[in-house]
């Protein structure tokens, strides 16, 4: 039940999200005044006259000014432009330094100078 519910809204935003509702209400304009021409006249003068556009009701002059003061707008194109900067030079990327007069005690395990044992040595 809550599915259909939610169909039915979406299908109705997606109408009034492409106009739809001006549709909806000219359908109804044009209803109304098939049947009050047809009281006077035949069905099919009665259509004629309403679907001529010489005769608009009230009710179609009200829905063609809420079409017109409808504001559509676009969307601005925006100008993307991408600046690259061109630079001679290129980055360095080697690993830091650290002075071993700075390196906290137990850090190197070998003093500066002092080559690895080899062979390395093996666990027994």
């Amino acid at each position: 039940m809550i599915s259909r519910i939610g169909h039915l809204l979406l299908a109705l935003a997606l109408l009034g999200a492409t106009g739809g509702h001006w549709w909806f209400l000219q359908s109804v304009a044009w209803t109304a005044m098939i049947v009050d021409q047809s009281r006077t006249a035949p069905l099919s003068v009665a259509v004629a006259k309403t679907f001529s556009g010489q005769h608009p009701c009230v009710l179609c002059k009200q829905i063609q000014a809420g079409k017109n003061s409808e504001q559509k707008t676009e969307l601005p194109n925006p100008t993307i432009k991408f600046e690259f900067l061109y630079s001679t030079a290129r980055p360095a990327l080697f690993p830091p330094r650290i002075a071993v007069e700075s390196a906290p005690a137990g850090f190197l395990p070998f003093p500066r100078g002092e080559s690895p044992p080899v062979p390395p040595p093996r666990a027994v």
